[in-house]
């Protein structure tokens, strides 16, 4: 049995192969342990839409859902100045031992990027957010 991450980037080769003008784009997958129980691994990439987009997964690594979670997208140029930071929702849980998509579209151009969790909840539960309404 294939191991997930070999499968994914086999899918990313295959993908920068088939859509070409994107080889120039980095697409590394890249990981940040922001703690002890969470950590994001994330990759670069070019849709055919346009812009830059940062995608990936979010792990929750302890027995209890991971509610109203934030994430932290920075750009760096090469002299490591701050080109952008943008903070972004992940909507609804990442549930005990396991993973959740995000998606972050439109990213500034830059030399090196950072995403990590800087905010995020315990609960024993899924978070229905605000007055019971999930987000």
């Amino acid at each position: 049995m294939a191991h997930p991450r070999s499968a994914l980037a086999l899918g990313m080769l295959g993908l920068l192969v088939l859509t070409g003008g994107c080889a120039s784009v980095p697409t590394d997958l890249q990981v940040d342990q922001s703690d002890a129980w969470i950590r994001t691994e994330w990759a670069l990439d070019a849709p055919e839409s346009g812009g830059l987009r940062i995608w990936g997964y979010i792990y929750n690594s302890r027995n209890y859902y991971a509610g109203q979670v934030r994430l932290l997208v920075e750009a760096y140029d090469a002299a490591g100045q701050t080109v952008e930071a943008r903070y972004h929702w992940l909507p609804g849980n990442v549930p005990p031992n396991n993973r959740a998509y995000f998606e972050v579209r439109d990213v500034a151009q830059a030399d090196r990027y950072r995403v990590s969790v800087p905010y995020y909840a315990w609960f024993e539960r899924p978070n229905r957010g605000l007055f019971g309404i999930g987000f």
